[in-house]
């Protein structure tokens, strides 16, 4: 997978999701659900909290 080559202001990021419950539509980079959540977070929205890989 390779992520790149998007605007000035990019999109925040994307998650693989593995779970019964997980979301049947859109949901953030930070993914939904009670299972398997690995969060890819490579936008700073000014908090400080990217980039980063969130496994959970």
């Amino acid at each position: 997978m390779r992520g790149g080559g998007g605007t000035a202001t990019p999109a925040d990021g994307f998650a693989f999701v593995l779970g019964d419950d997980a979301a049947d539509g859109a949901f953030g980079e930070n993914g939904a659900g009670s299972g398997l959540v690995v969060s890819f977070d490579t936008y700073d929205n000014g908090g400080g909290e990217a980039p980063a890989i969130d496994v959970s």
